[in-house]
């Protein structure tokens, strides 16, 4: 790319040590932003850079086509690159495959606690069939091997085949887990991209029909399922407990832990996370007459939506004979707030956890489509304590982002800095659009908002999922730059 003006002027000569704003002094502000300009193929062709990934010492990684013979870069490839975060200066740049190589091509960037992972697709010529691949390079751009190393171990790629990559929490695992028709199929890295371990699984209970919710991995390698029951059609299973597994690989068995909901609680949406030697579930339940208010996301058929009535929390912590022993579990009607807003009903289809130094957060987010329009509306907060599972705080924030076209600029992206969590999120794509940023105190659940830009001519709109924190105090977004001009643009929040 060529770097341009903030309004989108082509710059050249010594002019390319281009225009940024420093802001540090203010908190929660757009601190850098820069246009590229995109030479020798059409981005909207081809299509936008893949994803955005913090590294050390304020640098950051991304993905970007580049045509033979541009800013010397040799051949026509995708190449991994990296940048500073308060001047985009470019540090280093490398192919992401080789010269006379089978193509590579990328799906996901993903930075270990050691390396940097480009994931993508390659054709393999040895067993005649398209496999998940890794490359990782150190964060000086050094790669671990000339051919990528391949992630996935299946013979051959079925119908209806899935896979999914999940990162430990402190970064030191990578999971890619395939299903397909024949069974479950799992390989483990470290965080210097060398193979702990790789194995097809059956798991317990194969005569019971199951949903396997969430999976992932820990430090050492194990991993961790959550399991739940399911009737023939496809329905939560009532009065059936939710399953919590881990697979020791070095003993090559399951554990099954068991949850029994009360009152006949069914779940409607449950996450798992795990930190050091300790798992937690936290989600949302339905209970038969309990108060709450009714949701449209509802498990089997459609139109028996269930209310969501209950937030529930548990911990399991790992004891000296090496076994998981749930030591905190908690039940909490929906906060009477929540039930107050949503009479009408509540529209909550989507959610995922953050995990601070001490709590563990769920955020729901509000999804619904009607007719040819996209809704993301409300996020629903509540932070657990790790502790105990009591709530600390919870919180609405009342966005309303809609959008006909596409959802590439809903959503948000969520991140922890300076005792906070931070949501940062555009409010719609138009001109009366804005940039906001959302902050909760993580002590008092105190919310204060805050606008970083407004969206004038369409100078911001970013992608939520291809945006991230890169650092403990900085958050990158990637956007398209002007929509009708060849370009992308990259910006900084500092907090």
């Amino acid at each position: 790319m060529i770097k341009q003006g903030l309004k989108g002027g082509m710059m050249t000569g010594l002019a390319l040590v281009f225009v940024t704003l420093c802001l540090f002094s203010k908190a929660q502000t757009i601190s850098n932003e820069q246009l590229f300009g995109v030479e020798g193929y059409s981005v909207f062709e081809r299509g936008y850079p893949l994803k955005v990934e913090g590294g050390p010492g304020g640098k950051f990684f991304y993905l970007e086509y580049w045509p033979a013979g541009k800013q010397g870069r040799t051949y026509t490839n995708f190449y991994l690159q990296c940048y500073g975060t308060r001047d985009y200066i470019e540090h280093w740049y490398k192919p992401i495959t080789e010269e006379g190589a089978a193509v590579m091509q990328p799906s996901d960037l993903i930075k270990t606690a050691q390396r940097i992972a480009v994931i993508g697709h390659q054709f393999r010529e040895e067993v005649k069939e398209t496999h998940t691949v890794a490359r990782f390079y150190d964060f000086d751009g050094k790669a671990n091997s000339v051919e990528p190393v391949q992630l996935s171990n299946y013979k051959k790629l079925g119908k209806n085949f899935s896979e999914k990559i999940v990162l430990s929490n402190q970064k030191k695992r990578l999971l890619w887990m395939g299903v397909g028709e024949e069974g479950l199929y799992y390989s483990v890295w470290d965080e210097y991209g060398k193979q702990v371990w790789e194995k097809q699984l059956n798991l317990p209970y194969v005569k019971d029909k199951y949903l396997l919710r969430e999976v992932t991995v820990d430090e050492h390698g194990d991993l961790y399922m959550l399991v739940l029951p399911v009737t023939p059609s496809t329905s939560i299973r009532e009065k059936s407990p939710l399953l919590l597994l881990r697979y020791r690989y070095e003993k090559d068995a399951f554990e099954t832990y068991t949850w029994e909901l009360k009152d006949q609680a069914v779940p409607i949406m449950m996450h798992l996370e795990v930190e050091g030697k300790e798992a937690y579930l936290a989600g949302v339940v339905s209970t038969p007459d309990a108060p709450g208010f009714l949701n449209s996301q509802s498990q089997g058929k459609k139109d028996l939506p269930r209310p969501m009535t209950h937030l529930v929390f548990r911990r399991f912590s790992e004891q000296e004979d090496g076994l998981l022993k749930a030591v905190s579990s908690q039940i909490h009607p929906v906060p009477v707030t929540w039930a107050s807003r949503y009479q009408a009903g509540g529209h909550f289809s989507r959610s995922k956890v953050v995990v601070s130094k001490d709590d563990v957060i769920l955020i729901l987010e509000e999804y619904f489509s009607e007719k040819d329009k996209l809704y993301f509306y409300d996020l629903g907060c509540v932070s657990f304590v790790k502790e105990t599972g009591n709530i600390r705080w919870n919180q609405i924030i009342g966005k309303r982002q809609r959008d006909k076209q596409s959802e590439a600029f809903m959503s948000y992206i969520p991140g922890i800095s300076r005792g906070k969590l931070r949501l940062v999120y555009l409010t719609e794509r138009g001109a009366s659009g804005k940039v906001y940023c959302t902050s909760i105190d993580l002590d008092d659940g105190k919310l204060r908002e805050k606008i970083l830009t407004s969206n004038e001519s369409d100078l911001y709109l970013f992608f939520p999922s291809r945006s991230c924190m890169v650092s403990d105090f900085e958050m990158v977004l990637l956007g398209i730059g002007n929509p009708n001009q060849n370009d992308f643009k990259l910006f900084t929040v500092t907090f």
